[in-house]
């Protein structure tokens, strides 16, 4: 089975929380992991966890 990135990421654009789109762009090699993890404190919930 074949991934066709260009059709995941069209979706993710128009579909994907922010975080989501995050994280492929690190796939992809378009993003730092310190961007992903900055991206991630936006779903911080006031106990520490992420929702």
């Amino acid at each position: 089975m074949s991934v066709d990135l260009a059709r995941a990421a069209s979706f993710l654009a128009g579909h994907g929380r922010l975080l989501d789109r995050s994280r492929f762009g690190l796939l992809l090699g378009e993003a730092e992991p310190d961007a992903v993890l900055a991206t991630l404190e936006g779903y911080r919930d006031d106990d520490g966890g992420c929702g």
